[in-house]
C-alpha cells in the first residue's frame, strides 16, 4: 500500500504569445509585437513600486511638458530716433520643445515708461534655430498704423504703463531646435522708452522699481 507520495518539481515556465485576453472579454488587452513592445488597452493599475526605463509616451495634447521664462529687474532705456525700425527691448526667451508639433504659449508683463503723451508699442518677433526673426502676432495691417502686439499711451512723464497679452504660438520647428521669443518696441515720435521706470524716473518713493517678464510654455499638440 503507498502511504503517501511527495514530489518536489523546480519548474521554469516560459509564456511565447502575442496577445492576451480576458475569457470574459471581447478584445485583447495586450498585444505583444517582436521588438518587445507592449501595447495595453484599457486602464493600467499597478500595485507597489514600478521602475520605467526608457521614454513614456502617450496623448499629450493639451498638456504643459517645457516652461521658460526670463525675469527683468533692472532698467532699460532705449532712443528711437527712427520710428520705421523696430528696437530692443532687452527682454527675450528661448524654448527648445521636447516634442514635434508642439504648441508655445507666450505671455509677456512689460512695464513701459516715455515721454509725455507718447504712445509705446511693442511686438513679438520669432527665431528658430538661429534663423531670421519675423514679426509675430500682429494686428491688421490698416493704412499707416503700426503693427503691434500690445500698444499704450503715456500722458505724463511719471506715468508707467503694463503691456501684457498671451499668444499661442504654432511653430513649424524639428525637435532639437531652439525658438527664441524677443519684444521690440517703437514710439509714435522720435524719443526715448522705458522699461521698468518711468520717463521722470524720479528717487523717491512715490516710484518703485517693478519687474518685467516674458515666459514660454510648450503645450503638448
Amino acid at each position: 500500500m503507498v502511504l503517501g507520495l511527495i514530489i518536489n518539481l523546480n519548474l521554469m515556465s516560459k509564456l511565447i504569445t502575442d496577445t492576451i485576453r480576458h475569457t470574459g472579454g471581447s478584445a485583447d488587452n495586450i498585444t505583444l509585437d517582436g521588438s518587445q513592445n507592449a501595447t495595453i488597452e484599457g486602464n493600467l493599475t499597478v500595485d507597489g513600486t514600478t521602475t520605467l526605463t526608457g521614454a513614456v509616451t502617450g496623448d499629450n495634447s493639451g498638456k504643459i511638458l517645457k516652461v521658460e521664462q526670463t525675469v527683468k529687474t533692472d532698467t532699460f532705456s532705449q532712443e528711437v530716433t527712427d520710428t520705421s525700425v523696430w528696437h530692443s527691448t532687452g527682454l527675450q526667451v528661448s524654448i527648445t520643445p521636447t516634442q514635434a508639433s508642439s504648441k508655445i504659449l507666450l505671455m509677456y508683463s512689460v512695464i513701459i515708461g516715455s515721454d509725455t503723451n507718447n504712445r509705446v508699442h511693442l511686438q513679438i518677433q520669432r527665431s528658430i534655430n538661429s534663423g531670421s526673426y519675423t514679426a509675430i502676432g500682429l494686428g491688421d495691417t490698416i493704412s499707416n498704423r503700426f503693427r503691434a502686439t500690445t500698444t499704450s499711451m503715456l500722458h505724463h512723464g511719471g506715468d508707467q504703463r503694463v503691456h501684457a497679452t498671451h499668444y499661442l504660438d504654432s511653430p513649424s520647428y524639428s525637435v532639437g531646435n531652439a525658438i527664441i521669443y524677443r519684444l521690440y518696441g517703437n514710439v509714435h515720435a522720435t524719443a526715448y522708452f522705458y522699461i521698468n521706470r518711468s520717463y521722470n524716473n524720479n528717487d523717491d518713493d512715490s516710484h518703485a522699481t517693478p519687474i518685467s517678464t516674458i515666459t514660454a510654455i510648450e503645450v503638448g499638440a
